[in-house]
């Protein structure tokens, strides 16, 4: 018998995930009351909610899709490859009949990039791309200025052609330290390893340089790479925290089971968290154009919601493993602090490899 489409898909879906009402009953409790599922799963009363593992999985996919599909890394400094972006500059700089007004174009257009630096932005493309538009936004300005004052503007001297005497083998390695842009890189000789290993290091990290420059022209391919990477990454992220709550609680006689279904709800709640954070930042770009108290409602909501994500977590470990204030906020803090690095430095490597693989 040939089923319908819709009825393989829930079955799927209920095989996978078990959506079903069961996930009503567990998103509630999950966001609003800390360690509360756990101590239900704990206690062997399971049938309810959705298990920890299935849960974490959904939201976390979820989540991520939410964040890649509702923001946009484009800037203004994704404008296309450098020739096109210096025609742009001069283009805006043309207009100007005065070296005042050149000089007046050129600082406001220094103020915005120095503004967006000083946000902290954690774009890397970005962030690398602030050094050299400052260069070419004056040299734009000093072509204008050098035009309104009637001077010659040429190009620069093209280097003359010198015939090399560097052996053959000498220039293969030199061809191989530069990216299709032509643009050298130091490559990477670990002393120790093996010269095929060190040479897959090379033609990785020449990967990456070449990568760079299309992440540079648009900053949403990185955002899609990362964004799509990093589900996978907390799921191995999931079992070293789990780890480290074992020594912290050692005298507690839990077993390792207990702190990997912590580990599972409390990032389970981590992804609910930016889900819902997504959804009021649209709904925030959304009511710009309506009444200001609408506005500031969701601005409010937004913030409350991030506060709440700490207060959550150790909110949590306080009714999970029913230790006084004082242990509770000592261990929390030391656990905070050695998942942060562990996280960013699992974010750090993720990022790399996104850029690597584009």
């Amino acid at each position: 018998m040939i089923r319908r489409f819709s009825n393989v898909l829930s079955d799927f879906l209920n095989t996978v995930f078990a959506l079903d009402s069961r996930l009503v009953r567990s998103l509630v409790p999950l966001y609003f009351r800390p360690g509360f599922l756990t101590a239900e799963y704990v206690a062997g009363r399971r049938i309810r909610y959705v298990g920890p593992v299935q849960l974490f999985v959904f939201l976390c996919i979820t989540a991520f899709f939410a964040l890649q599909v509702s923001s946009d890394w484009e800037t203004p400094f994704a404008m296309g490859k450098d020739g096109e972006r210096i025609a742009a500059f001069d283009a805006n700089f043309a207009s100007a009949e005065s070296i005042e007004e050149v000089e007046r174009i050129r600082d406001q257009a220094l103020a915005g990039i120095q503004e967006l630096d000083q946000q902290g932005t954690d774009l890397p493309a970005i962030r690398v791309s602030i050094e050299p538009m400052e260069k070419e936004i004056k040299a734009a300005a000093g072509r204008r200025i050098a035009e309104l004052r009637g001077e010659d503007v040429r190009e620069p001297p093209q280097q003359e052609t010198i015939p090399s005497t560097v052996p053959e083998a000498d220039q293969q390695t030199a061809a191989e330290s530069e990216g299709e842009d032509g643009q050298s890189f130091n490559l990477i000789d670990v002393e120790g390893l093996p010269s095929p290993v060190n040479h897959w290091i090379d033609r990785y990290e020449q990967k990456i340089h070449e990568n760079f420059k299309r992440v540079q022209e648009d900053p949403n391919l990185f955002k899609d790479a990362l964004f799509g990477a990093l589900p996978s990454t907390l799921f191995v992220l999931l079992p070293i925290f789990a780890l480290i709550l074992k020594p912290l609680y050692f005298f507690r006689k839990r077993m390792y089971m207990e702190h990997l279904i912590v580990a599972l709800h409390s990032h389970a709640f981590l992804s609910l968290s930016l889900l819902l954070l997504a959804l009021v930042s649209v709904a925030q770009s959304v009511a710009t154009t309506g009444p200001s108290w609408i506005q500031s409602l969701l601005d409010y909501t937004w913030l409350a919601m991030l506060w709440w994500m700490p207060v959550y977590l150790l909110l949590m470990q306080k009714r999970v493993y029913g230790q006084g204030w004082a242990m509770t906020l000592a261990k929390y803090s030391l656990l905070g602090a050695v998942y942060f690095v562990l996280l960013v430095l699992a974010t750090t490597f993720t990022a790399i490899r996104s850029v690597a693989n584009l």
